[in-house]
């Protein structure tokens, strides 16, 4: 029995639904208890599967660490639509370790790496993937290594970008080192022998370096990260921060490109990003260069009107002068000026 006080890893699970008042718009979230796990266990990992189904791995149940995997399935009755929850289990694991993290890869396919066991921190990756017999129904699980990840690392975190990819961040390297860098997961097939690559590429650095913090998918490429447990040189402290990690933005137009093919005025004009600078012949690039971007234009044609106009340097800032000027799209532009 623990003593009180003492924490206890738990076998309970739930279900947490998002609903929305159609009157008043109100988000509403409720949790649901679903049937219990297959036993007591924390510092194990989870990821979708898809299709209503969801892979478990490991931890540590107060005892061992284990290398158990189950799969959560969700169905419904349809007679009186009740949830019902079911855990079946699949083919153990590559080891037994805790802290280590998962995320889906799509279609069936799971990335797991890392984590910690009695032989220290790992490094180790593997993907994970769900095959149905067409046959019997039978649903099978094979564990297949792939890349090794950046560095061993434990108390890390890990999300899906879709199309292969998933972003890990942080953790703990050691006993004692958190980490602050991230790197990309990317699955890759073979068009030809249809074998599966996995490689690692490095990505921007997070807010800060933090152990046991959570990340998930807001879709479109965009991962949201939460607390987690940072440190300074002589003590630790818990985190509230959340930030929101996507794709980089999309470079700036060239908006000052050359009037003819030649590679000497073209990297010429592509280095000037002033529209003034583009268009003063003075200075020699007004006779080479064209200003492409969109520019807010006097509608009657008037001087007066012109230079008002073009102190106008949005569309939405244009529009709202729409009775004496226009915006002037990019391609009309380059036309107006070719």
């Amino acid at each position: 029995m623990p003593t009180p006080g003492e924490p206890i890893a738990l076998s309970d699970a739930s279900i947490f639904a998002l609903s929305t008042n159609e009157k008043t718009g109100e988000e509403t979230g409720t949790w649901t208890k679903i049937a219990d796990g297959p036993s007591k266990r924390t510092n194990h990992a989870m990821s979708s599967l898809g299709n209503g189904k969801v892979l478990m791995h490991g931890g540590y149940d107060g005892n061992s660490i284990l290398n158990d995997a189950f799969i959560f399935s969700i169905s419904t009755n349809g007679t009186s639509g009740e949830e019902t929850g079911t855990w079946a289990p699949t083919t153990d694991g590559p080891s037994a370790r805790i802290g280590h993290a998962m995320s889906s890869l799509g279609n069936g396919k799971v990335l797991m790496y890392g984590g910690t066991n009695q032989n220290g921190t790992l490094n180790d990756a593997f993907i994970f993937a769900l095959s149905i017999n067409e046959t019997t129904g039978d649903e099978t699980g094979t564990w297949t290594p792939t890349a090794d990840g950046p560095s061993a690392r434990d108390a890390h975190a890990m999300s899906s970008l879709g199309n292969g990819k998933i972003l890990m961040y942080g953790g703990m390297e050691g006993e004692t080192h958190y980490l602050n860098d991230a790197s990309i997961f990317l699955l890759s097939t073979n068009e030809k022998t249809a074998e599966e690559t996995g490689t690692w590429t490095p990505t921007a650095g997070g807010p800060s370096a933090r152990v046991f913090h959570a990340m998930s998918s807001l879709e479109n490429g965009n991962v949201f990260m939460y607390g987690g447990l940072s440190q300074t040189a002589t003590y630790s402290f818990t985190l509230n921060d959340a930030w929101i990690n996507g794709p980089p933005s999309p470079p700036p137009p060239i908006c000052c490109q050359a009037k003819t093919a030649d590679p000497q005025y073209k990297d010429l004009c592509m280095k000037t990003t002033d529209k003034s600078t583009c268009l003063n012949s003075t200075s020699g690039y007004g006779n080479v260069c064209n200003w492409t971007c969109g520019e807010c234009d006097a509608t009657k044609g008037s001087p007066q009107f012109q230079k008002f106009c073009l102190q106008h340097d949005t569309v939405h800032s244009c529009n709202s002068v729409n009775q004496t000027c226009a915006w002037v799209p990019s391609s009309f532009i380059f036309k107006m000026n070719a």
